[in-house]
């Protein structure tokens, strides 16, 4: 992902585009992408998650990596929590694109919603000890939390950039 964040930046700075409404026009699709993803990854049986007693808990069967690793145990499908928010992230962000719009809004909501949403999730997921770093939250939450900082950093900085752009603009 960040390299071919880092090759998207440079082709978009090469072609003298403006970045952040590009990255305005892609986030939509990284949200249709997490949806559909995560449904692949259930189906495979990987990025799974934690044992639980909830009634929509389910068993993988034993040649996929969650029934290698859990067994008969029935544990939480995080996939398909995981495509779930993709899903209300993207129809989030299609009903935003059309009612508050500003340049650079789609992309930090966007960073926003799925680094609350991955945080959340990822506490239900299965991982192995070393992926623990700071007590109970692990690398992927620390991610997450640094994108939705960063997210809500880049809402405010072009929030006043559009209301700088609005007031110089007379409207």
């Amino acid at each position: 992902f960040i390299l071919a964040f880092a090759a998207s930046a440079f082709y978009i700075y090469l072609k003298k585009m403006n970045f952040w409404l590009v990255a305005d026009s892609v986030a939509p699709s990284i949200a249709l992408g997490v949806f559909l993803t995560r449904i692949g990854c259930y189906l495979n049986g990987c990025c799974f998650g934690q044992a639980c007693e909830m009634p929509w808990g389910v068993v993988f069967p034993p040649f996929s990596p969650a029934g290698a690793t859990m067994g008969d145990a029935h544990i939480h499908p995080t996939q398909l929590y995981s495509s779930i928010y993709g899903l209300i992230i993207l129809v989030f962000l299609l009903w935003l694109e059309r009612k508050y719009y500003f340049e650079g809004s789609i992309i930090s909501v966007f960073m926003i919603l799925y680094g609350i949403s991955r945080f959340v999730v990822d506490f239900f997921r299965h991982y192995e000890s070393q992926m623990f770093l700071i007590g109970n939250l692990q690398f992927n939450q620390i991610v997450s939390l640094l994108m939705l900082a960063s997210g809500v950093v880049l809402l405010f900085y072009h929030l006043i950039r559009h209301k700088k752009k609005l007031v110089s603009t007379g409207q």
